[in-house]
């Protein structure tokens, strides 16, 4: 199952996982991996469709399929600085348009976990590099589980505030100590004091 390119393949699974169309359709940049990253959870919560777009465009494959789709909401995923909104009035004509975005990644992975109210498991990746996180995102769709993104050697504040709020009682770390540090942790362990820590590297 691929496309042509990184925008096509979305649209195949789509069509694949998707055959009757979509109420709800998330959307990231193929641009940027933070937000689809994190993303992927959200899209499986929401049993929607995830496809990547351009800044400032719509791939004319990712149109074709919003129109076979039709869905009533679209949730964007990222501020300006990833999808521009230029590109969000061209969405607003294949569905009512949300977005979540915050300051940075961080802050943005910690807007999309909102949308759990509270979590027994949570994952967590390095917003710094993509590889251990790519795989680990499948893993949290198909628990449904949010996955917060973090600095190598320190837990933004976002990502500790959600932590508390969703009180999880475990945490799946992605990456051995180049990706996320020992001290990252050590901060788990006291931001959920509760909860077992497993780091898969």
């Amino acid at each position: 199952m691929h496309g042509r390119t990184r925008f096509d393949t979305p649209v195949d699974i789509s069509k694949r996982t998707f055959p009757s169309g979509a109420s709800t359709v998330v959307v990231a940049s193929g641009e940027r991996f933070p937000d689809a990253l994190s993303g992927s959870p959200l899209a499986s919560l929401k049993k929607a469709p995830m496809l990547l777009v351009k800044k400032d465009s719509l791939p004319s494959s990712v149109v074709t399929e919003l129109r076979r789709l039709n869905p009533k909401n679209i949730i964007v995923l990222g501020g300006p600085i990833a999808i521009s909104n230029s590109t969000i009035s061209k969405l607003k004509a294949h569905g009512e348009v949300t977005r979540i975005w915050g300051d940075n990644l961080y802050d943005t992975s910690a807007m999309i976990a909102q949308d759990w109210s509270g979590a027994s498991s949570v994952f967590l990746a390095t917003g710094q590099r993509f590889e251990d996180a790519m795989s680990l995102a499948a893993v949290a769709a198909g628990k449904n589980s949010p996955m917060l993104l973090t600095r190598k050697d320190s837990l933004p504040a976002s990502t500790i505030r959600e932590l508390k709020r969703l009180k999880p009682t475990r945490v799946y770390m992605a990456g051995g100590p180049i990706a996320i540090s020992s001290a990252v942790e050590r901060q788990l362990h006291q931001t959920v004091p509760n909860a077992t820590v497993v780091r898969f590297e």
